[in-house]
């Protein structure tokens, strides 16, 4: 580790496919076992190499050929307000443990996002930090932020929260399971008074050839002023029927074999807790209709979830989304945990900080 006013040993540089093995070590080394599917190769020629929208830029800084920090900018196409916009999100910002307090996350950012500025399709770029000390290092370097993102949840069993958050409450044998069931069926009863619409929904594990025509009708309901990442059935396909670290499941409704709407989730654990996560949720309706094909999805993806033993529903989506029902309408709760959406423009700084309304969910970024 460097002292004082020393000079780094290490040099900035774009980074190649031949610098994978180096990468990744680095981030084994940066973040450990925090979603260890995105340390292998696979899953790193997945993310980078083929990426739907073409390939990503990825800069390191390099110490005599062992890579100890990295930046990787991954392009998204957007719809802004009608408008096609190359975009991207900053994904793997990360220092070797080794390399602390040298200077590398601010270096590396500039340099990163100054080449970009000056050699790329892409307009714009975004990220979705939670830690505020990484948070302030972004606006140190001239990120911006929008607004801030909550994670929406809904109880499905209220017992194994109440062992995982209040582990004292076993002593007295019989509480947690008599709150549990109590809070449970109050949940469940709330939900249980929403209308339910006459719909088919089934679960299937790829997109078919119903998916192309469907986001066509979705893309064409979306509002003027809104903002969301373009969703194609070749984009959707390609971040989870082609995703080789994780297993989704598609939750399909339709109304006389027309698809109308569909939901992706995954069982993952969450802060310690068994979870059903909620990636993406598309209807190509409007008005009331939209609530109804949106709440019989969710209805499929609870029944999903406790049959896969989850405990928790989580979604991660803008308060104002233009696309869906207000969370609290579905009967959702904000969690404490709360995500900033941080921009930062390449070029024409009013594209994106003029008003819009943004429609951003787990699916957007490369999490979960």
């Amino acid at each position: 580790m460097s002292d004082g006013g020393a000079i780094p040993s290490w040099r900035l540089r774009e980074g190649t496919a031949d610098d994978m093995e180096g990468i990744l070590a680095c981030r084994r080394a940066a973040f450990a076992d925090v979603d260890p599917e995105k340390a292998r190769p696979d899953y790193w020629r997945w993310e980078f190499l083929d990426n739907h929208w073409g390939p990503s830029r990825f800069f390191v800084a390099d110490d005599g050929g062992r890579i100890v920090g990295g930046y990787a900018v991954i392009p998204q196409q957007f719809l802004l307000d009608g408008q096609r916009v190359l975009g991207s999100n900053v994904v793997d910002v990360m220092t070797d443990p080794e390399y602390w307090r040298q200077g590398m996350f601010r270096k590396l950012s500039h340099f990163s996002l100054d080449t970009c500025a000056e050699d790329s399709a892409m307009v714009f770029t975004t990220g979705y930090p939670i830690q505020p000390h990484v948070i302030a290092g972004h606006l140190k370097v001239g990120w911006k932020i929008p607004f801030r993102i909550p994670t929406w949840v809904q109880v499905l069993d209220a017992t194994p929260l109440l062992r995982s958050k209040l582990p004292a409450i076993d002593r007295v044998p019989g509480l947690a399971r008599a709150i549990g069931a109590a809070a449970t069926l109050v949940n469940r009863a709330i939900r249980a008074r929403w209308p339910r619409e006459a719909l088919q929904v089934s679960r299937q594990s790829a997109i078919d050839g119903r998916f192309q025509e469907f986001t066509e009708r979705f893309h064409a309901t979306v509002p003027p002023g809104a903002a969301l990442q373009q969703r194609t059935a070749d984009c959707l396909r390609w971040r989870y029927d082609d995703n080789p670290g994780n297993v989704y499941t598609w939750h399909v409704a339709s109304r006389g074999g027309e698809l109308c709407g569909l939901a992706v989730s995954r069982i993952r654990p969450l802060e310690g807790v068994d979870s059903i996560i909620v990636l993406d949720i598309m209807t190509s309706a409007i008005g009331r209709e939209r609530r109804h094909i949106v709440e019989a999805l969710l209805a499929d993806v609870r029944a999903y979830g406790r049959s896969q033993g989850a405990a928790l529903l989580a979604m991660f989506l803008t308060p104002r989304s233009p696309m869906l029902p207000a969370p609290w309408a579905l009967g959702f709760l904000p969690s404490p945990y709360v995500f900033s959406f941080i921009t930062y423009p390449f070029r024409d700084p009013q594209l994106i900080e003029r008003p819009l309304r943004w429609h951003l969910m787990w699916g957007d970024t490369d999490a979960i």
